[in-house]
């Protein structure tokens, strides 16, 4: 048995992407930003503020909620699964 969940609170960093399809479906790309807080330790160490991304494909009916409601800068909060691929870029590196 496994489990595979995410749960995200962050903004969003621009507007989604919408693509839509001849068939009827659609895809939603967007990325969100999840800022932890710094803070200065009892030591009297500074901690600065750390930015993780994360980009975010939405598929179909909940792309057609993200086209309609989500915008760039808005507070959201995403419960789902983390799937990830590889893919060459243009420079013919790969990235996941």
């Amino acid at each position: 048995m496994g489990l595979n969940r995410l749960e995200i609170l962050g903004h969003v960093g621009q507007d989604p992407r919408i693509t839509n399809f001849d068939d009827g479906g659609s895809v939603a790309q967007f990325s969100i930003a999840v800022t932890e807080k710094g803070y200065t330790s009892r030591d009297g160490r500074q901690v600065e503020d750390h930015t993780e991304w994360f980009n975010i494909v939405a598929r179909n009916g909940i792309a057609k909620v993200v086209e309609q409601y989500v915008h760039k800068g808005d507070k959201v909060y995403l419960d789902g699964k983390v799937k990830t691929r590889q893919y060459t870029a243009q420079d013919g590196s790969t990235r996941s």
